[in-house]
């Protein structure tokens, strides 16, 4: 529990010291002016791509489904990995590690056709 406990800690802090600081930056002065509302903000991070937002989703996803191990224990029931597994009909580790692998992949592709323009 305390590595949760540290992600909120982490989180707070960036959100209390670490945006104020970059905000200030001129560097990020028209990121943060062109991104105001939450949404806004989302697809400036996606670079206004719908591919890189996929990309992004499939490596959320990715994470989760890798560390299933960690999320069952964390939920305090053990089957819950052996009904996931049962579902999945395969390794969920595996599957997590393919989809981290396609949302790279997905989002090179897409980062390398918008610097081509």
């Amino acid at each position: 529990m305390s590595w949760v406990l540290s992600v909120v800690v982490f989180a707070v802090g960036v959100y209390l010291v670490v945006r104020p600081i970059l905000r200030a930056t001129p560097r990020f002065a028209e990121f943060y002016a062109d991104a105001d509302t939450f949404w806004q903000k989302a697809a400036a991070v996606a670079y206004n791509s719908v591919t890189v937002a996929l990309s992004y989703a499939l490596w959320a996803i990715g994470f989760v489904t890798s560390q299933l191990d960690a999320l069952a224990l964390l939920l305090g029931d053990p089957q819950v990995k052996q009904q996931i597994n049962d579902a999945l009909g395969g390794n969920p580790k595996l599957l997590g590690y393919a989809m981290i692998a396609i949302g790279v992949l997905t989002f090179w592709a897409r980062m390398r056709s918008i610097v081509r323009g």
